[in-house]
């Protein structure tokens, strides 16, 4: 039907301008018939007139970041790949940026084109270069597209470049060269030099901007006393953000933890958690992990049991634990969403004890009883927090449910945060589990009411 559509159109300029304009609107449109939208941009792209082929070319560049048809993105990624059209990295880049489950990334069709455009290159070389010098685009409906290719493409590289090592390496060599003036990439440079660590995904980009803010003598007062305690204990750099504050809180109240080395931090986290009641999630996810210690030796680092010890200092003081069963009830009460906020120890107050602030989710923002969203003023104020928590009190015996959900764990990942869940076991009595970015999982056992 397609190709005798063109066949009748031929020699026929106004019939042709039709017949092209009707392809587009069929490619363009989600609802329409995935095999005849492939048809359609298939036709295009093989037309005898080459502006046909470039008007699809162009189409196919728009499309490509927002496709959801999968057979779509393999033909015009592979397209893109066999034909050199390098103009189109960018839009493979944010098309790869999106999350697949059950295929790895290198197997991606969008990485084949980029490996095969990139002319040798590494692929997270040529991400990387296209974070750098994003494309010009104009801005429209609000919408700063520079921006989105920059954050897209530096999401890609937080899930292919998990530990940010290779970017702070790009990032600290004279060889890249760097957009004159640009203060992200500044920020990221003192980062890197101060706190030994660097931005692994978009959000913590603005994280980090909002740190270097120079009108926040807070945020400065914590980045002088943070840089002073990273030198202590760069050996084993490098960081990520969420460590900092606890490497920070750390110098000023536990600082003989800064001499133990790997093995003996795990051992004194071990023997803290053998003592308690565990309660493992066995309900409400998709997939489960061991939540006991020892089932992440391999991927807990020096300064991951540094935090995790860290954290559950703030978890024994009577005054936090009392403010967990207060939220809880306000949660439980409160049938639109589930609460949340932050865990802070900066300014240092009450010898450094901690405190747990409560920021509920905005009327707008409320998405039901077994989600909870992060309001702007709960992310603003949590540039030098410890954590992020939030309850899974919906039931006051809710122990099937103690533990991350797939979307908290999510959640983890996009904000780079260490995160809490507090979790009804029944009246008198609440569970803890600590969960990372990098999907680690740790069950730091049941407190009960003061």
């Amino acid at each position: 039907m397609v190709d005798a559509a063109r066949a009748q159109a031929k020699g026929d300029p106004q019939l042709l301008a039709a017949t092209i304009q009707t392809y587009k609107d069929i490619a363009w449109s989600p609802r329409e018939n995935p095999e005849l939208r492939l048809a359609v941009i298939t036709a295009m792209f093989n037309d005898p007139d080459p502006k046909v082929v470039e008007d699809a070319r162009a189409m196919a560049k728009l499309m490509l970041p927002r496709e959801r048809e999968r057979t779509m993105v393999v033909y015009i990624s592979k397209t893109a790949g066999d034909r050199g059209w390098t103009d189109f990295i960018p839009s493979l880049i944010r098309s790869y940026s999106r999350p697949m489950k059950n295929v790895e990334d290198a197997d991606r069709a969008e990485a084949v084109a980029i490996k095969t455009l990139a002319g040798g290159r590494a692929v997270e070389d040529e991400i990387f270069a296209v974070f750098m010098n994003p494309p010009a685009m104009p801005e429209s409906y609000g919408m700063d597209w520079s921006k989105k290719f920059r954050a897209d493409a530096w999401d890609l590289l937080g899930r292919l470049d998990t530990d940010g090592a290779r970017r702070m390496l790009l990032l600290s060599g004279g060889s890249t060269q760097m957009p004159p003036g640009d203060p992200v990439i500044g920020n990221m440079r003192r980062a890197i030099a101060e706190l030994r660590t660097i931005p692994v995904t978009g959000e913590e980009i603005n994280w980090l901007t909002s740190l270097v803010d120079e009108s926040s003598k807070e945020n400065a007062t914590w980045w002088k006393e943070t840089s002073i305690a990273v030198k202590a204990v760069e050996s084993h750099a490098p960081f990520r953000m969420r460590h900092l504050e606890a490497i920070r809180w750390a110098a000023q109240n536990r600082m003989t933890w800064f001499t133990l080395n790997r093995e003996q931090l795990l051992a004194e986290l071990s023997g803290r958690l053998n003592r308690r009641e565990m309660h493992a999630r066995s309900t409400g996810f998709t997939t489960r992990s061991n939540e006991n210690v020892e089932a992440w030796v391999e991927k807990l680092k020096w300064p991951d049991l540094l935090t995790i010890l860290v954290i559950d200092e703030m978890l024994q003081q009577p005054d936090i634990r009392a403010a967990v069963f207060e939220h809880a009830k306000l949660d439980r009460n409160d049938m639109t969403t589930e609460y949340g906020g932050i865990i802070t120890a900066f300014p240092t107050i009450d010898n450094g004890r901690g405190r747990i602030t409560l920021y509920p989710p905005r009327p707008g923002q409320r998405d039901g009883d077994e989600k909870f969203v992060a309001s702007d003023s709960m992310l603003a104020a949590s540039d030098c927090a410890m954590a992020h928590y939030h309850m899974h009190v919906q039931k006051v015996r809710n122990a099937a449910y103690a533990g991350p959900s797939d979307g908290d764990l999510t959640y983890a990942a996009r904000f780079g945060r260490t995160c809490i869940v507090f979790t009804s076991v029944n009246e008198n009595e609440m569970n803890a589990d600590l969960y990372q970015p990098d999907g680690v999982i740790i069950d730091l056992g049941s407190f009960k009411k003061p």
